[in-house]
């Protein structure tokens, strides 16, 4: 099998076992396993202020 095809499928390969061990992981940040341990840093929930929204709902903020 030519390099590119093979490294196609070890790519995909690799995303499906990430995807198994971060569904068995749940919640648990480390796991720790017979050759070593994983490590996922997961990220947090954004918040971000919606300023034409809030300038719709409440124009009395707006500074004139």
């Amino acid at each position: 099998m030519p390099a590119r095809p093979k490294m196609a499928a070890l790519g995909q390969r690799e995303a499906q076992l990430k995807q198994i061990i971060q569904q068995r992981m749940r919640e648990a940040s480390k796991a720790l396993i017979p050759a070593g341990e994983v490590s996922l840093n997961r990220s947090k929930d954004g918040t971000a202020l919606d300023v034409e929204r809030l300038t719709r709902d409440r124009p009395d903020l707006i500074e004139t």
